[in-house]
């Protein structure tokens, strides 16, 4: 290895020893997130056309 491989090598570890002291500590427990409310149920036909609608729009088309 040459002096310039090593020397980019040790870069990472000399930062994280200088920015050490800044770095907060992780907090004890994680904050409790509420639930998303997923009690009303889209009906899956609201979402999308029947495959024949797209018939129709090539028929036409054509």
């Amino acid at each position: 290895m040459c002096a310039v491989t090593q020397q980019r090598a040790s870069v990472p570890a000399v930062l994280l020893d200088a920015e050490r002291a800044a770095l907060l500590p992780l907090p004890v427990q994680a904050p409790v997130l509420a639930a998303p409310d997923n009690r009303r149920v889209l009906p899956r036909e609201s979402l999308q056309h029947p495959l024949a609608v797209y018939d129709t729009l090539l028929e036409l088309a054509a």
